[in-house]
């Protein structure tokens, strides 16, 4: 229902499409999608509830899940019950509110209980590396990761805190999570790019760092610092054909951005 009133007001707002071509539009027009879901609600008008118990649950975690980090004021006023989404909120919240030592009490109390969950695993990981516990957070953060290994977000905060650790040092192994990330995702997340030149530069390898931030200045727009960057890169990287060439790659790519 909720799901039918906003479509509703996408429609008022922006018009209808129905006279569109179809196939011109990146998304489906908002009267297909407002019959389409008639039909599946006159389908499931005899049942009970319209969601599968598994996606309503799941919803209901992200929803308190966002409202304990962008209000977390808020959150802990509504989520009062034991339920798990509840329990989750109120240990985003403390986290949010600075209430660290409350925060992490309530997500080991879920680890305890939900000792498989990466989510429970990144939080805590989250909290313990954003109050500089590196060496605390790296072993929740690499469970996190072993639990949900396809995980970008998760990927990136690993590498950030292995990137920070100073004894022993962990930017070699940042590098090996980042490269097939920033591969995977070339276009997806600014900030692999950054880490992985930062972590590049602690291995003493300029040329590659030089790329690397060639290609977050270039996903940021900032197509001055991206050349300059790449031209560094590409005269460091003689002895590295390919990742010279990409700096080239680059280089027209800017050139055609910027219109010269």
């Amino acid at each position: 229902m909720a799901c039918l009133i906003f479509l509703g007001k996408v429609e008022k707002m922006y018009g209808s499409t129905a006279r569109a071509d179809p196939y011109t539009l990146s998304h489906p027009v908002s009267s297909d999608r407002i019959e389409s879901i008639h039909s599946y609600m006159k389908k499931c008008a005899h049942k009970r509830a319209f969601m599968p118990a598994e996606i309503e649950s799941k919803f209901q975690r992200i929803k308190a899940k966002m409202m304990a980090f962008l209000e977390p004021q808020r959150a802990l006023q509504t989520y009062k019950d034991n339920s798990l989404q509840a329990r989750y909120a109120r240990a985003i919240a403390h986290y949010r509110l600075g209430q660290f030592a409350q925060g992490l009490s309530e997500i080991d109390i879920l680890l305890k209980e939900h000792p498989k969950d990466p989510y429970f695993y990144e939080l805590k990981g989250q909290v313990l590396f954003e109050t500089g516990e590196i060496e605390r957070a790296i072993p929740a953060l690499q469970k996190a990761h072993a639990l949900r290994p396809h995980s970008p977000l998760i990927k990136i905060l690993l590498a950030h805190a292995l990137i920070e650790r100073t004894s022993p040092p962990g930017s070699a192994e940042a590098i090996k999570i980042l490269v097939p990330l920033t591969q995977r995702h070339p276009q997806d997340f600014p900030m692999a790019w950054r880490l992985l030149a930062t972590a590049y530069g602690k291995t003493n390898q300029l040329g590659e760092a030089a790329l690397a931030l060639a290609e977050e200045g270039y996903l940021q727009e900032n197509y001055g610092l991206a050349a300059s960057q790449a031209n560094r890169a590409k005269g460091m990287l003689k002895s590295n054909p390919k990742a010279a060439m990409r700096a080239g790659d680059l280089l027209s790519q800017i050139k055609n951005k910027s219109g010269g």
